[in-house]
């Protein structure tokens, strides 16, 4: 009894092992041993051994229109080869020698030189994943995608005849067929091998560490992938990208968020849908356990624009502006073949991207896919090549309003090349009319972080805008930024030009008075003064406020005390802006806190000084000069012209108490430079101090000596 029990559950178990596989031998089972070495060396070998994939030269799409049509189109013999009316949701599969279609419910199998329809299936609310083929054999895959409930079929077809079905109870990828094997990826992480004959399964491998979504052919090697690919070596037995041949694509947050490869296990984009327009296109290479990609470019389509990268989507070699959106695209051995959407094709050069090549479907095409392997086809690139950034200038000005997203990147991709000319065209876009804000944010932002000194800076702000001479106002704001972290000195003319003229944008004034704060000296003092007097009673703005409050500062920094009588003026107005009236107040109580600490200090320093001087004089020897000059000897040297240094201090406009002067005197009592505070004092009793004498030091040295006249 208890055998009979134990005979009843093993064949109820068998029994739901083989209808759960559809009768394969194992094939998706759950305990089907993965990754074994001797079964992956027994795949290689039969792929190894077996010819190279042939080139197809028919082109498979979809016109568009309110009565879509199926059409083949040979490239070689450049003439359709036929076209039929159509229903189908998404881009048709080509599988060998057959066209794979999904139409209202229904899988249609096309010949692919002729038309002629050769099987129809239910496809029971599956959607068309994918497919492949060789000559007459052709598989595809239909499935629910992914989720917790799902399945899929694997169909193989062998001319108009369906050879067998399997059938899965996971999310399928798009299959491959090779060498009499059929790859089969599923649930996000495996590679089941089929016989093409029996549907068996001989052999599974178990990817760890990524996901596998696409399984396809490239000459004699086979290839998996979707974020990165592996092509099948011994190695892919690890199951890990580090110890597998394999590339890592690095897409950043590309325009259209386009992937490497799409999503096998959602559903496929229908036939119209941009996702045909915003892609990226590519074709593998390498030996051994190195995967690369050919020209090792990586090409991002984004409606009419092409841009040929790095795999690392960071560098750029080309970029190619199209007269109309792409719908398709194939990398050959010497560019990009491209169709657009009114059915021109046109192969752009690998090296540079200009057009060679030409051919014309003669139909509309909505999505397309252009033949299979390498079409050898002759082509001699025409037109100049432009610079790069100059390509990528004219990406950033273009004015369809769809490729924003890509004129911004153009922009990034524009500043970052190491070349001085680029802060000419980052001006241009920054200054162009009628640019969305994005790119225009992204030019001035990238010309106001320019750290390479050009001459460019010192020309745009050279210009002004004039209705006679046709110019218009340049990014003063963005080129006052890039003068300040260039250092550039020859920019201060020029901004103090920019904060005088009425047309400079009140936006850009606050760089501009930054500026001139980093750059300048006391030669700017007088025009930021007088650009506070004019208007700092003005209608307040964020912009204006900022920028007067900035020159508030700007004028302590430059000019310190001498700026007390400006500052005081706006600090008394009334009518001024009340944030800018507080900020010169707050500065004229620095200052005056600053003067009070100075002349502590001097005072501290005169008291040492005599202190030592005494105890030197003491000790003297028979040399009469002192060994450093003391207070005695300036008021000794000031005191024939006593009387003038009191005049000078009487009619200073200022009224000050007391002026504190500073002489600086070398070892031989020479006085080299007098300084006052006030400063307006300075130019009176200069002369008066410098021609005064004073006595040589037996130390020969500088002295720094200060000495406060006193009403």
């Amino acid at each position: 009894m208890r055998n009979q029990i134990c005979h009843s559950w093993a064949l109820a178990l068998l029994t739901f092992l083989v209808a759960a596989c559809g009768g394969a031998s194992g094939a998706f089972s759950p305990t089907f041993p993965d990754s074994r070495e001797a079964d992956i060396e027994h795949v290689l070998a039969r792929v190894e051994a077996a010819p190279a994939r042939p080139t197809s030269s028919i082109s498979v799409g979809v016109t568009e229109g309110a009565s879509p049509q199926l059409f083949a189109y040979d490239l070689r013999a450049a003439r359709m080869l036929w076209s039929i009316p159509t229903h189908t949701a998404v881009t048709p599969v080509v599988a060998g020698d057959t066209v794979i279609t999904d139409e209202n419910r229904q899988i249609t199998g096309h010949d692919l030189r002729t038309g002629h329809e050769t099987f129809t299936l239910d496809s029971e609310a599956l959607h068309l994943v994918g497919g492949d083929g060789e000559g007459r054999l052709g598989v595809f895959v239909l499935s629910t995608g992914g989720g917790v409930i799902a399945s899929s079929k694997i169909i193989m077809i062998d001319g108009d005849s369906i050879r067998w079905t399997r059938t899965a109870e996971h999310a399928c990828g798009v299959p491959a067929i090779h060498a009499g094997l059929v790859f089969v990826p599923w649930g996000n992480q495996n590679i089941s091998v089929l016989d093409a004959d029996s549907a068996d399964e001989t052999a599974r491998i178990r990817i760890r560490d990524d996901v596998v979504g696409h399984a396809f052919v490239e000459g004699t090697h086979v290839y998996v992938g979707q974020a990165g690919l592996f092509r099948l070596t011994p190695s892919i037995a690890h199951g890990t990208k580090a110890e597998a041949a394999y590339l890592a694509v690095h897409t950043p947050d590309l325009p259209g968020r386009p992937a490497f490869l799409p999503d096998a296990y959602v559903p496929p984009a229908n036939a119209s849908s941009a996702a045909h327009s915003v892609r990226f296109a590519w074709r593998p290479t390498g030996t051994g356990e190195e995967v690369h990609l050919v020209d090792d470019s990586l090409y991002l389509v984004f409606y009419r624009t092409v841009v040929a990268l790095d795999p690392s989507a960071e560098n750029v070699r080309w970029v190619h502006q199209s007269t109309e959106d792409i719908v398709g695209a194939s990398v050959q051995s010497n560019g990009l073949l491209v169709a657009d959407h009114t059915g021109v094709l046109t192969l752009l050069d690998h090296a540079d991207g200009r057009p060679g090549w030409h051919g014309n479907l003669g139909v509309a095409p909505s999505s397309i896919e252009l033949g299979t392997g390498d079409l050898a086809l002759q082509s001699s690139p025409v037109g100049e090549v432009r610079p790069l950034r100059d390509q990528l200038t004219s990406a950033a000005e273009d004015t369809d309003s769809r490729l924003v997203p890509v004129r911004v990147l153009a922009v990034h991709w524009l500043a970052a090349l190491e070349d001085d000319a680029v802060t000419e065209n980052l001006v241009s876009i920054c200054s162009a009319p009628r640019v969305p804000p994005s790119v225009h944010n992204a030019a001035c932002v990238a010309l106001s972080e320019r750290t390479r000194s050009d001459d460019h800076v010192i020309a745009a702000l050279e210009r002004h805008a004039s209705f006679l001479q046709g110019t218009t106002v340049p990014p003063v704001g963005a080129l006052a930024q890039a003068a300040t972290r260039m250092q550039e000195r020859r920019a201060i003319p020029l901004l103090i030009a920019q904060l005088r003229d009425p047309q400079t944008p009140v936006e850009d004034l606050p760089a501009v008075v930054n500026a001139l704060k980093v750059l300048g000296d006391r030669s700017v003092v007088d025009s930021l003064e007088d650009f506070l007097r004019l208007y700092h009673a003005e209608e307040p703005t964020d912009a204006l406020t900022s920028a007067l409050s900035l020159s508030v500062d700007a004028l302590v920094a430059l000019a310190g005390p001498v700026a007390a009588d400006t500052l005081r003026e706006i600090a008394d107005d009334a009518l001024g802006i009340g944030q800018v009236r507080s900020r010169a107040a707050a500065a004229l109580e620095g200052l005056g806190a600053v003067s009070a600490a100075a002349q502590q200090a001097d005072e501290v320093r005169q008291t040492g000084v005599q202190a030592t001087t005494d105890t030197a004089e003491a000790d003297t020897d028979a040399d009469a000069r002192p060994e450093m000059l003391t207070m005695q000897h300036v008021e000794a040297a000031l005191s024939p012209v006593m009387n003038d240094l009191q005049t000078c201090m009487r009619q200073d406009r200022t009224h000050p108490p007391s002026v504190r002067i500073v002489i600086v005197v070398d070892g031989d009592g020479v006085v080299q430079q007098v300084t006052t505070q006030p400063p307006t004092a300075q130019a009176c009793i200069t002369p008066f101090v410098s021609g005064a004498t004073f006595p040589a030091n037996r130390r020969g040295s500088r002295q720094v000596l200060t000495y406060t006249l006193r009403r």
